[in-house]
């Protein structure tokens, strides 16, 4: 299965969002992002989940960071992380808070477990991955 992952900086921060209370995996942190459809291009998945989980969003410039496997649960993930430079409202659709974080202070947050290799990737890097 193939995902897409925004990182998003803003004044040396990453845009973190915490999925809601009711969510299968409640109070999880993760990056915006999901599943790519059969057939469809990376940045219009990208986009059209950016557009699902933070409300109106138009990216301005969009970058492929990284590309790597993944095995989380029962299935295996081609992951395709991109640094994104986006105007949004930030509703939050999916999310029950959205946070900025500095590199350093991402391990200190509950991820979901399908993001913990990339959090891993962004804090031993120290930034020098972004």
């Amino acid at each position: 299965m193939e995902v897409v992952v925004a990182i998003i900086k803003k004044h040396d921060k990453i845009l973190c969002c915490q999925r809601k209370s009711d969510d299968k995996f409640p109070g999880k942190w993760e990056f915006p992002g999901g599943k790519v459809n059969e057939g469809e291009p990376l940045s219009i998945a990208l986009e059209r989940e950016l557009n699902e989980e933070l409300g109106e969003t138009r990216i301005n410039d969009l970058k492929m960071m990284d590309n790597f496997q993944s095995h989380y649960g029962d299935e295996d993930y081609n992951v395709f992380v991109y640094s994104v430079d986006i105007e949004s409202n930030f509703e939050l659709n999916v999310h029950n808070r959205i946070k900025w974080v500095s590199g350093d202070e991402l391990g200190k947050l509950n991820w979901l477990d399908g993001n913990t290799e990339l959090v891993e990737k962004l804090s031993k890097l120290d930034n020098g991955y972004l």
